[in-house]
C-alpha cells in the first residue's frame, strides 16, 4: 500500500519573490520531507537525518531537487557512517500555498 502525504507551505507574497526565496522558505520546512527520505530504509530507526543537512540543490517551476546527509548508527562502536542522500519531489503552487505531494511509503528491504 503506497502512502501519499499532502504538505502545505503558505506563501507570504511579500517573502517570496524570486526561486531563491522560495528555495529558502522550502529549506526552512526541511522537516515535511523526513517521512520521504527515511522511507528508503524501510522504518529502520538507525537511519536518520543530520540536523540542518537538508538543502535545496536545484529548483524549477514544477519541481525541486534536494540533498542532505544520513546518519548510519551502527550497532557497533565505531561503525557510524554519514552518507548523501538525494531526491526530486513535483510540487504545485496553489491559492498562494505550496502543495507537496510526497511519498512516504516504506520500502522492503529485505
Amino acid at each position: 500500500m503506497n502512502n501519499i502525504r499532502k504538505y502545505t507551505i503558505p506563501l507570504d507574497e511579500n517573502s517570496v519573490e524570486s526561486m531563491v526565496d522560495l528555495s529558502k522558505l522550502l529549506e526552512a520546512h526541511a522537516s515535511v520531507f523526513s517521512g520521504t527520505i527515511l522511507s528508503a530504509y524501510g522504518g529502520d530507526i538507525r537511519y536518520a537525518i543530520v540536523d540542518d543537512s537538508f538543502t535545496i540543490t536545484n529548483i524549477s517551476a514544477e519541481k525541486i531537487n534536494y540533498c542532505c546527509k544520513i546518519n548510519y548508527f551502527a550497532p557497533c562502536n565505531g561503525q557510524n557512517e554519514v552518507f548523501e542522500g538525494k531526491g526530486e519531489v513535483s510540487y504545485n503552487i496553489v491559492n498562494n500555498k505550496i502543495i507537496l505531494e510526497l511519498d512516504e511509503t516504506l520500502w522492503n528491504v529485505d
